[in-house]
């Protein structure tokens, strides 16, 4: 239930209108809160808005938030002010009936923590200025992103972590009032996109560190299959009709896919969303890989590593520009690629279906996320890779 100033309920038929551990949103600062406390409402503490986060006004919760961020002018004030002053400029609560359960309190159940972070669909349970347990929480639907990312996270966890990696262990797999509920184990370390964004000149050792652990990982879960027209057409031809292309780039990634079936390729553990914001980077630990939700165990090789070069040249000017982001990594991912590649004992056609798969598969997902209409930054780097026939002509 949400409460402003247009909200008609007062006294106690605003404590009415809740169900037993239901919660009021108060949104307007003091005036909604001193309008739970007339109802007789249990009032919690004031939360902010800093990006997509929820951060309750605590110095741990704030001091996780804003290392975790990419600084905007106001979090780099927030930054700047005790903690009391921050809480004159919060705008947000929540609020119960009295001995109804707090918020999250599942979550603090479980695991030790001050207070809990929100974002969309995930929680964080913070104690100390760091995660102790990250939790997702959707529909219970079949083949959900919860189930998703736990069978992921056992079934991968276990080659991504000897491989050198820091992986969340899956806790607990439960419902929550109709939803389904994943809480896993929450790691150390700031996102390495905000490390980028803040010095640039780390994003070189960031993506060697990255890619060398992606070489290993990728080795150590391989297997060697034949590039079929089922595989191919899943991958390459399938997201290029859904994007609708056209007939010239069309014709080229056809004439591609004939060339590749039934070349042998090596099919390796992917995440899939290898994003620089998804890479924890703590001193004198190894890297953190969070957000399994998109991984498979068998999946075209080269697709990480591509993306997460690109997303790293786009970290360094805050992501203002995918597309000429991902025309300057392609310098920087050529030693990377080669390494890999000859790791993996790639065929050049195989590794140029591998390229053409990994952007097409994302300008699809992201056309199907955000619809039609509205920036596409992935499907404008799909159409630059046609324009200028990037890795297209090798198999003429």
């Amino acid at each position: 239930m949400v409460v402003d100033d247009k909200t008609t309920e007062v006294g106690r038929s605003l404590i009415g209108a809740l169900r037993p551990d239901g919660i009021a949103y108060l949104l307007g600062g003091r005036r909604a809160r001193t309008r739970a406390r007339l109802a007789g409402l249990d009032v919690g503490p004031l939360l902010l808005e800093l990006g997509e986060l929820l951060v309750p006004v605590e110095r741990d919760a704030l001091r996780w938030a804003l290392g975790t961020r990419a600084l905007s002018r106001r979090a780099a004030l927030v930054r700047l002010l005790p903690t009391r002053i921050v809480g004159l400029a919060a705008r947000r609560s929540v609020a119960r009936r009295p001995h109804a359960r707090p918020l999250a309190e599942w979550l603090h159940a479980l695991g030790r923590g001050t207070s809990v972070v929100l974002s969309g669909e995930t929680a964080f349970l913070i104690d100390d200025a760091g995660v102790t347990l990250a939790a997702r929480v959707e529909p219970r639907l079949p083949g959900s992103r919860t189930e998703t990312e736990r069978r992921a996270l056992l079934e991968l966890g276990t080659d991504a972590r000897a491989a050198g990696a820091a992986v969340p262990t899956p806790l607990d797999q439960t419902e929550l009032a109709g939803a389904s509920l994943l809480v896993v184990t929450g790691l150390p370390g700031t996102p390495a996109s905000r490390l980028i964004a803040r010095r640039p000149r780390s994003r070189a050792a960031l993506v060697d560190r990255l890619a060398s652990w992606l070489g290993r990982w990728n080795e150590a879960t391989a297997v060697e299959r034949l590039l079929s027209p089922e595989l191919l057409e899943r991958k390459l031809l399938a997201p290029a009709l859904a994007l609708e292309l056209d007939t010239p780039h069309l014709a080229a990634l056809e004439r591609l896919a004939a060339a590749a079936a039934g070349r042998r390729v090596k099919l390796v553990a992917a995440h899939n969303d290898l994003t620089t914001a998804n890479v924890l980077v703590e001193p004198d630990a190894p890297l953190g890989i969070v957000d399994w939700e998109s991984a498979e165990r068998e999946d075209l090789p080269l697709g990480d590593l591509f993306y997460a070069v690109a997303d790293a040249e786009a970290a360094v000017e805050a992501f203002r520009d995918r597309r000429d982001a991902f025309l300057a990594s392609l310098g920087r991912q050529a030693a990377h690629e080669r390494s890999l590649v000859a790791r993996l004992a790639l065929d050049p056609v195989v590794a140029d279906v591998c390229f053409h798969a990994c952007w097409l598969t994302h300008a699809a997902n992201e056309r199907q996320a955000a619809g039609r209409e509205g920036g596409l930054p992935f499907l404008e780097i799909v159409r630059t890779i046609g324009g200028r026939r990037l890795r297209l002509d090798a198999a003429a």
